[in-house]
């Protein structure tokens, strides 16, 4: 016969005889080919060639018993049985497999997800079970990869308590952990790379605003220099042109008063005063006589 079991590492694992009727009076245990132990007339003899003390423990009933299991404790295993007069009573062989089972439990606060990983390379596949606050988390399938399986959830509570269970065959191992994500790691659950846009977009629209602020002020001001200069310039030409249509000042005599000067003459007497009359012609001037030499 051939058995195969599995152990894990760090446990302690029984290999146990076959049943028989008989009973045998020698029973001994093998790994391949090194002696471990053996039993004559319920006398246990045991090696003192073991890899560490108390590495194993024989029972009278013949099972045999592995202490703190590691990987170099994996191998086939042989036990014979034989009864009076030396008849072979069985011989089995039982292959021990060893599995190494580490839990870890990570969380990421900056992605709110939370890792179980077991490194298990046994067969068949392990079964995961998470709890948040003692509440069962929706169970996922595992991923294997490079002799570990893992389990990966979206966190819905950045803090609390979770568990992790992981069930293999003969074995059930669990990890806890406190998990606590700061305030702080908010900020981190976005992509730096939309952070940075977010900063450099809100930096641009900042200066576009503050520029078109300053030129909302600087157009104002030029517009009002501007009509400024308009109605300065039209004063200017309406001053020019009232100095250009005022009259001339009529000269007053120094010797006459404005109470004793004559009022003016319409034009047309003075017209008539002034031209001579055709019945009046001027004098002729006198005749100039030659004088005689």
């Amino acid at each position: 016969m051939n058995d195969k079991i599995h152990g894990h590492v760090g446990d302690q694992i029984i290999l146990s005889t076959p049943k028989t009727s008989a009973r045998p009076t020698l029973l001994i245990w093998k790994k391949k080919s090194t002696f471990i132990a053996d039993i004559t007339n319920n006398n246990i003899f045991m090696s003192k060639n073991q890899p560490e003390p108390n590495k194993y423990n024989l029972f009278l009933n013949g099972s045999l018993k592995i202490n703190r299991l590691k990987k170099m404790d994996a191998g086939t295993y042989i036990v014979e049985a034989h009864g009076e007069k030396g008849t072979a009573l069985f011989r089995e062989l039982i292959t021990l497999q060893v599995d190494e089972l580490l839990l870890e439990l990570n969380e990421f606060c900056s992605q709110k997800t939370l890792t179980c990983e077991a490194k298990y390379s046994g067969e068949p596949k392990p079964r995961f079970k998470l709890f948040q606050d003692t509440k069962e988390i929706e169970s996922v399938q595992p991923e294997y990869y490079n002799a570990t399986w893992k389990v990966t959830l979206q966190l819905n509570v950045s803090s609390g308590k979770f568990r992790c269970e992981v069930d293999v065959p003969t074995k059930k191992n669990y990890i806890e952990k406190q998990i606590t994500c700061p305030v702080a790691d908010v900020f981190y659950s976005v992509p730096m790379l939309f952070i940075i846009l977010i900063i450099v977009g809100s930096v641009v629209i900042l200066i576009i605003f503050l520029a078109l602020i300053i030129y909302c002020i600087r157009r104002k001001k030029a517009k009002r220099r501007e009509r400024e200069a308009e109605e300065y310039a039209l004063q200017i030409q309406i001053q020019n042109h009232m100095q250009q249509r005022k009259l001339p000042e009529i000269p007053v005599s120094s010797g006459s008063t404005p109470t004793t000067q004559k009022s003016r003459s319409p034009p047309s007497e003075l017209q008539q005063q002034i031209a001579p009359s055709k019945s009046c012609p001027y004098p002729k001037p006198p005749r100039r006589t030659k004088e005689r030499l």
